[in-house]
């Protein structure tokens, strides 16, 4: 059966496990999108689309459907299906986020739905031997659980949740109770049950009831990202119950602090030895009482130059802090032991997303496992 996509609509492809290439890199999900005209398809074509899509942003310029190279996807890794998003350019030919209606959301949700039906149809034609996985997006417990049996009667083993991110913990616990035993009353005299995955779930608080609610796997990237984005949970201790800031030693050619520093008549100069300093001062820092005020001065007269957007310099406390409880030393991860009080600054992306990986890492040995 053939039907008609909207024209701007924006379709994401979603790969749960890293795929990996002949050559031995590693490959995660892409963006991909459908845009301009209607278009009509009767099956799911895996080639990538070349050239640029027109009023889509340029960073989704893949095409619809992604073919898989030969050995590239191997039985048991998981490959999510095109999974429907709605993007609104506005006058300015920006793409912008707004609230969707009602029957958006819902049009969001068959979409996915048909996606599935053909994204499993498209894998039997082939014969790829990857393990496809059926994104769910639903509204609320009904559809969840509706589209659960959709799923089933179209023979996928593995099924993944999404929209469930901004709800809030009681949702999500009603939805997967549901989802569970509706699993259940159609796998009750089957070998295998079929395997739960929740997109961008990660609640601690509630995880042993995740555990008991038959949740294979989930993934989230907050432990990661809050490695930059907080102002005051950046570095997460080893024991896991106590987040420090960083240390912020922004890079002096900042563009925010070069015109900060010239409103305060600090020449590129004067600014460069401003870094410089705390640099030195972090390299050479020891614990003891005169290194650790040759940082907090050196970092609390440098730093406080670039103007943050939505909210104030309000480090000086948490910078004393983390220097004081000197939180690295006491971890066994890798990028601690490697780059010790380096993984307390706030500086360049190498830097932060080594801090995010040791979050992660305390997350999975302490909070998940207990080790």
């Amino acid at each position: 059966m053939t039907r008609s996509y909207p024209a701007g609509r924006v379709v994401q492809s979603r790969v749960l496990r890293h795929t990996r290439r002949g050559d031995g890199q590693q490959r995660g999900g892409a963006a991909v999108a459908l845009s301009g005209h209607d278009v009509q398809r009767t099956d799911f074509d895996f080639r990538p689309r070349v050239g640029p899509l027109p009023g889509v942003d340029r960073r989704m310029e893949f095409g619809p459907f992604i073919r898989p190279r030969p050995g590239q996807l191997r039985a048991g890794q998981g490959l999510g299906l095109l999974d429907a998003v709605i993007v609104v350019e506005n006058k300015k030919g920006e793409l912008e986020k707004r609230v969707l209606t009602d029957m958006e959301r819902r049009q969001r949700m068959e979409l996915t739905a048909i996606n599935a039906e053909r994204f499993l149809a498209a894998r039997r034609k082939h014969r790829h031997q990857f393990t496809p996985i059926g994104v769910i997006q639903g509204l609320d417990t009904k559809s969840y659980v509706g589209y659960v049996h959709d799923y089933i009667d179209m023979g996928y083993q593995h099924i993944a949740l999404g929209g469930l991110v901004p709800k809030p913990d009681s949702e999500i616990l009603k939805i997967c109770c549901a989802v569970r035993e509706a699993i259940q009353t159609r796998t009750r005299t089957e070998k295998e049950n079929v395997w739960l995955h929740l997109f961008g779930i990660l609640r601690p608080k509630i995880q042993p009831m995740f555990r008991l609610l038959g949740v294979s796997s989930f993934d989230s990237a907050s432990y990661l990202r809050k490695a930059w984005l907080r102002s005051d949970q950046n570095y997460l201790a080893a024991d896991g119950k106590r987040w420090y800031s960083a240390i912020r030693v922004p890079l002096s050619s900042t563009k925010r602090l070069v015109e900060t520093a010239k409103e305060q008549n600090i020449s590129e100069e004067e600014l460069r030895a401003m870094e410089l300093r705390c640099l030195v001062g972090l390299n050479n820092f020891t614990g003891n009482k005169q290194t650790h005020q040759e940082v907090v001065e050196a970092v609390n007269e440098y730093g406080p130059l670039l103007k943050r957007r939505g909210e104030d310099n309000h480090f000086f406390e948490k910078h004393d802090a983390v220097l004081t409880d000197r939180p690295w030393e006491k971890c066994r991860c890798p990028v601690c032991r490697e780059i010790g009080v380096d993984v307390v600054v706030f500086r360049g992306t190498g830097r932060n997303k080594r801090r995010g990986f040791h979050n992660t890492w305390v997350l999975y040995h302490k909070i998940l496992h207990g080790k």
